[in-house]
């Protein structure tokens, strides 16, 4: 993943380059102690005008001189609308923040969650909830469900596990529990590098009690895998899959389009031929009048995928990370079909944002503000403390993901065969201490915008 420079956490996007600066080139002109750069105003010039016509609580933001703001990041921090307003965020680096939207990051290439080693809240242990292929973390054998201890020699605390992980070099400590007892066995060196990381984690099938089950783990909504996920559901249909497990339990958003895909494959054949209404997208004064002058529909449809499972019912694994697209997707699907849900709470993000960026890129500079609000075609919306799963259950990191033997998906398959698959083992989970915070590889989660490329 990317070098954390200073991002604001953001969920569901529309990505599109629009009007920013000046024609004129920003420059760095030598200014009088106290004296505001020109560099600096011309940012802000940008940030204003965008934040003025495309933000969603346009109305309710504060009316600030943005010559006289010092400091872009907190311009921008002031102009929004809290706490109601958890996902808008600005960088300086663009070109970083839209390779990410494909899949393309500077990465290790793993992912995991930390947790309290016990209750006394004292240390900090992480453990890995998956790997990409062709990785840092692959290439030194690393795993779902590897346990580290320390990076660098040291261990991890409240004061020092943020510096410790946002390296893009450094050592883990991988230990494993010896009855209650967590002890160091190697030490594995990783130093992140561009790598490209295909968000279908993994899809099979299983055969239990006469039914063949489909299973798919999928990371994030990235366009430019639309034509693989409908070569992974030709496959599964080919193979006989009557029922469908889609893991999202770490999936935190993506594009508006891949969404889209993956519904219509998923999605009853008619509402597909029907071109039934998946989402819809509620904007400011000013975008609103915008759709409606250009003739434009601002609701997602179902569309011809490839293929088509033709599902009545389709289980959905879910959790803290379960964000923004995945949402859209479940709550699009609920008034075609029963979608039982399982695992955790789901984040809440039921609000859709825009890429802004200098069409003329005379700077690298960016800002995502939430621009829109969605409801599915029954009017479903706000649901900021996120979704309630049909089951609750908790992620099983003892297992890998698609095993019979991993705990939300042993939960799904006793829904689906109508019989416990397999005694669920929760025992490394009893060992420690609540979940304090998942990350991909050197920088916390965030939650990825559902992407749309024009307006």
């Amino acid at each position: 993943m990317i070098l954390m420079r200073r991002i604001i956490p953001l969920s569901f996007i529309l990505a599109i380059l629009v009007a920013g600066c000046k024609k004129e080139d920003i420059k760095t002109e030598p200014v009088q102690e106290g004296e505001i750069p020109s560099a600096v105003i011309k940012i802000n010039e940008f940030i204003h005008d965008n934040m003025d016509y495309y933000y969603l609580w346009n109305k309710q933001m504060p009316e600030l001189d943005y010559t006289k703001q010092p400091n872009s990041f907190k311009y921008f921090d002031t102009l929004l609308y809290k706490p109601t307003d958890r996902w808008s965020f600005i960088t300086d680096d663009y070109e970083a923040l839209i390779n990410s939207y494909q899949g393309i990051e500077v990465s290790m290439g793993h992912s995991f969650s930390l947790f309290w080693k016990d209750e006394t809240h004292t240390e900090i242990i992480g453990i890995l909830e998956f790997v990409y292929p062709n990785s840092p973390a692959s290439e030194a054998g690393l795993k779902r469900g590897d346990i580290f201890s320390a990076v660098d020699g040291m261990e991890l605390n409240a004061d020092n596990y943020v510096s410790l992980l946002n390296e893009t070099s450094y050592t883990l400590t991988i230990a494993e529990f010896t009855g209650d007892v967590l002890t160091p066995v190697k030490e594995v060196d990783l130093t992140a590098r561009q790598i490209t990381e295909n968000p279908i984690l993994r899809y099979d099938t299983l055969k239990i009690n006469g039914a063949t089950i489909g299973y798919m783990a999928y990371k994030n909504f990235l366009a430019n895998y639309n034509d693989s996920l409908t070569s992974a559901f030709t496959w599964l249909k080919n193979a006989g899959v009557t029922e469908m497990v889609l893991d999202l339990r770490y999936n935190n958003g993506g594009y508006i389009t891949a969404m889209q895909h993956l519904s219509s494959i998923l999605a009853p054949i008619q509402q597909v031929e029907n071109k039934s209404v998946i989402i819809e997208d509620k904007y400011n004064e000013n975008l609103t009048q915008y759709y409606t002058q250009k003739g434009s529909s601002m609701k997602t449809l179902f569309k011809n995928a490839g293929t088509n499972l033709d599902l009545n019912t389709l289980y959905i694994l879910t959790g803290q990370n379960t964000a923004s697209a995945s949402e859209a997707l479940i709550i699009g699907l609920a008034p075609y079909m029963n979608v039982v849900t399982i695992g955790g709470q789901t984040h809440g993000k039921y609000t859709g944002a825009l890429v802004i960026s200098d069409p003329e890129k005379k700077h690298n500079w960016a800002i995502q503000p939430i621009v829109s609000k969605y409801a599915n075609s029954v009017g479903y919306t706000d649901f900021p403390d996120g979704l309630t799963p049909t089951i609750a259950g908790e992620d099983d990191l003892s297992h890998g993901l698609g095993s019979p033997k991993e705990g939300l998906m042993a939960l799904a398959l006793e829904q689906i065969t109508g019989t416990a698959a397999v005694a669920v083992t929760k025992s490394l989970r009893l060992r420690m201490g609540s979940r304090l915070k998942s990350y991909d590889s050197n920088r916390p989660r965030k939650n990825i915008p559902l992407l749309k490329e024009t307006l």
